[in-house]
């Protein structure tokens, strides 16, 4: 078909705009399995297949959580090669239809948020196409400088956060390329350089003591900070709002855009008791948000996740090793708000035991039932066989003791494990409140059902605490 040329001409086109344009549509297009389709089309293709699809193959794997698969579809199919052979072409003065210095920086940028892909844009040479940005030593007639520079720094932030690249980037004499950047006048400029600096091991030792809340016990003063995307700053400073009314002292950046308030973010972090890493898949993607987290992942601090993704997406990746199975509070939509917004304030209560809590007495607790069930004491858990317990075995019990279909799909979703039935344990003897609501909202869709289900799931989980995994 003398046709066909066109049309394969056209659908690269259109994937490149949607992927690159529209979020929605690209989650769409990543949810048909079009990545592996483009790998293919490309590895078939190699010499015909236009920039448009590297390019909209490359928004796609970065989204995806499976290093080794990623890495396989962007070895065979070319696409590093191809947008970093482009990126240096543009630069040494070669037009190239309607693709742009920042375009190619920001399409090369993306594909750095993938841990596998760091490593491959590295062996490719895109750290000597960065510092070549960043001096403006190219050929480029029509280009905007700020927004090159931009990406060129976020790339560079991303390429951090492997510690092996590290010598190579400062090695490459990309840090007073950065210290330079941080000085401009243009604060999208310094914020970027910042973060780069800030990843790559220059964070200021200057510390300030933060406006904090007491702890009954200790006498210590601690802080709540709040990790947030700018997708759902709404919803956040809503939460925010509820916890300071119900005495709690938060921190929460408004701004996310200047090289100060990466400082300050260092600052909350250290100064905090409880980080809220509110979760979601442009968290995931953030170079702002890891930032965050795996500072405080670095000093140990305790971390309470707030879902704000609709199932059946989980954390993956750096994020996904992170969280483990921590139990997380469901924001996703706007029905489970209150009953959340309750679970969160009561274990932040227990976990700071603030002096200055406020009840607040407009708020309607959801009344719960109460266990009959009498705990094992985690003394009874030493040299357990259920720590050992993995995702299929958890199914397996779920089965032989006969809880609905629905339950053992909820577990599968969420990765319970025996260790997470372990965590589940230790809940119900510390907050029986939050064990019941949380199981209630997460496996419960007819209350009325619900209850006796809730009450079969704690005996049998005593029973298995007792007398073991079944054979």
């Amino acid at each position: 078909d003398p046709g066909l040329s066109v049309v394969q001409r056209d659908a690269e086109m259109a994937l490149h705009m949607m992927t690159t344009s529209n979020e929605h549509a690209s989650k769409v297009i990543q949810e048909l399995g079009s990545a592996d389709v483009l790998a293919s089309y490309l590895k078939r293709h190699k010499e015909d297949a236009t920039l448009s699809a590297s390019i909209a193959l490359g928004q796609l794997v970065a989204r995806e959580s499976d290093n080794e698969r990623v890495e396989t579809i962007a070895t065979e199919s070319g696409v590093v090669d191809k947008i970093l052979d482009a990126l240096e072409q543009l630069m040494d003065g070669k037009t190239l239809g309607f693709y742009s210095l920042g375009g190619l920086t920001i399409a090369a940028s993306c594909l750095a948020v993938n841990d596998s892909n760091k490593r491959l844009l590295y062996k490719n040479g895109f750290i000597p196409l960065l510092v070549r940005i960043l001096k403006g030593d190219h050929k480029t007639v029509a280009f905007d400088p700020v927004t090159s520079r931009c990406y060129a720094a976020e790339a560079i932030w991303n390429l951090a956060f492997l510690p092996d690249l590290h010598e190579p980037l400062k090695e490459a004499g990309v840090v007073p390329l950065l210290r330079a950047m941080k000085t401009s006048s243009v604060e999208k400029e310094r914020y970027y350089a910042a973060g780069a600096l800030f990843q790559l091991g220059e964070k200021s030792h200057h510390h300030h003591t933060m406006a904090t809340s007491t702890n009954l016990a200790s006498g210590k003063k601690e802080m709540v900070m709040m990790s947030y995307n700018w997708a759902v700053q709404d919803v956040v400073v809503k939460i925010k709002s509820e916890l300071e009314s119900a005495g709690f002292e938060v921190w929460l950046d408004l701004e996310k855009m200047s090289g100060s308030t990466l400082q300050a973010m260092a600052e909350a972090v250290e100064d905090s008791a409880v980080i809220i890493s509110c979760v979601s898949q442009k968290y995931q993607e953030s170079v702002a948000c890891r930032t965050e987290a795996e500072y405080a992942y670095s000093l140990n601090k305790e971390v309470v996740p707030l879902m704000f993704e609709e199932q059946p997406w989980r954390a993956s990746g750096w994020l996904g090793a992170q969280l483990g199975t921590k139990l997380w509070y469901d924001f996703s939509s706007d029905d489970r708000f209150e009953i959340s917004l309750d679970n969160l304030i009561n274990a932040l209560k227990k976990k700071l035991q603030l002096t200055d809590t406020v009840p607040d007495p407009t708020r309607d607790k959801e009344s719960i039932p109460v266990s009959t069930v009498t705990p094992v004491t985690p003394k009874d858990l030493r040299n357990s066989a259920v720590a050992a317990m993995d995702l299929s075995a958890v199914q397996r019990w779920l089965k032989i003791v006969g809880l609905p279909e629905s339950w053992r799909k909820t577990f599968a979703t969420q990765q319970i494990t025996g260790r997470s039935l372990l965590e589940l344990h230790l809940l119900r003897t510390s907050n029986p409140e939050l064990y019941y609501k949380m199981l209630a909202l997460s496996c419960c869709t007819d209350m009325a059902e619900g209850t006796g289900l809730l009450l079969e799931f704690s005996i049998h989980l005593n029973d298995l605490l007792k007398e073991g995994p079944p054979a």
